[in-house]
């Protein structure tokens, strides 16, 4: 059994909502239903659920593996690409200022040194924030 209600909505949202029912091809009610009842699910889940199974846990977690093995591979190309082209630039630079390889390898090793011994590893969640 259906309840009929009357409700007050801000025109703004009524023409949002009526703008999704549009590319739906639904009516507007239909919408406010769908918006009720997962706004009802996402309440429950937040004040009264105190379980969740483990099957979701399972697909949650696998779901999480794989998006992080997927970024991390972007990432490891994006640094192996930007390595390649940092170090392209350096043996431009130093042979236009006429650096022998030598010195060049030093001054890498001397970088690497200043890093350990200021406890210094770039971690990508600083960049991220």
């Amino acid at each position: 059994m259906e309840v009929k209600r009357s409700i007050r909505i801000d025109e703004n949202l009524y023409n949002d909502i009526a703008r999704i029912a549009e590319e739906r091809g639904a009516n507007s009610t239909l919408i406010i239903k769908e918006a009720l009842k997962m706004y009802r699910d996402k309440h429950y889940l937040e004040q009264k659920a105190s379980v969740i199974s483990r099957e979701v846990q399972e697909a949650i977690k696998a779901e999480m593996e794989l998006i992080s093995s997927r970024d991390m591979n972007k990432v490891r190309s994006i640094l192996s690409a930007m390595a390649i082209n940092v170090h392209v630039l350096q043996r431009v630079i130093a042979e236009e200022l006429n650096v022998n390889g030598i010195d060049l390898v030093n001054y890498r090793q001397e970088a690497i040194e200043v890093l350990r011994e200021h406890n210094r590893v770039f971690d990508l969640r600083e960049f991220v924030d």
